[in-house]
């Protein structure tokens, strides 16, 4: 079995403390199973639930019109690198995970400009001291930016955080390096959507969504 789907209910922002991590299996398969994920805080509170889906691994050759298409992005190793200290949102000098955790590479967009934005992302971190880092994590870290690096409006003067995020994956990615190419749209009503495409350097792995929470800021 390997995680297909996977969607995250974000309810409260994650502090930098020890967390509960709870899991149940919702519905076994041989072929399909679901399972939930619960994050809690020292004190209990929920922080963050998340439903996954898992299904069977099995050998099935795809003719090749049936595969997905190979990539059509600048790969890792041809982009310069460029210090991350400053990179997102967030207050110089501060812990933030998409400044300590992560090597970044953009190919196109990205924080510092408006519109649709592609970049590759890399863990530098693990998600749990002292286990190696999955390809699972590779993928669902980096799909996580698809709000950030394709952002329409000004941070200035306007709140657009995502309070959820689902992806799909065909396959999970090979080698360190995720490419997530991605674009924002909103409403007029306060809410929006941003979506993004999957990559590792042998071609495209999967899909990833948020919906947005739009509003003035201040």
């Amino acid at each position: 079995m390997e995680i297909a789907r996977i969607t995250v209910e974000i309810f409260r922002v994650v502090p930098l403390v020890p967390l509960r991590i709870e899991t149940t299996v919702i519905r076994e398969g041989k072929r399909i199973q679901t399972s939930e994920a619960r994050v809690s805080g020292p004190d209990g509170t929920l922080l963050s639930l998340a439903t996954v889906q898992r299904l069977r691994i099995a050998d099935v050759p795809l003719p090749a019109d049936a595969q997905g298409p190979p990539l059509e992005l600048t790969r890792p190793d041809r982009l310069e690198p460029f210090s991350s200290k400053t990179w997102g949102v967030g207050e110089v000098g501060r812990v933030l995970f998409h400044r300590n955790a992560i090597e970044v590479r953009e190919i196109h967009g990205g924080f510092t400009s408006k519109g649709p934005g592609a970049v590759w992302i890399r863990l530098t971190k693990p998600m749990v001291a002292g286990i190696e880092v999955t390809p699972l994590q590779r993928a669902v870290a980096a799909a996580d930016f698809c709000n950030g690096i394709s952002r329409r409006l000004d941070v200035s003067e306007f709140v657009f955080m995502n309070s959820d995020l689902t992806v799909h994956l065909a396959r999970y990615p090979r080698g360190e390096w995720v490419a997530l190419e991605a674009e924002s749209v909103y409403g007029p009503i306060g809410r929006g959507v941003a979506t993004g495409s999957l990559w590792d350097v042998g071609g495209a792995i999967g899909r990833s969504t948020q919906t947005l929470y739009v509003d003035r800021a201040g």
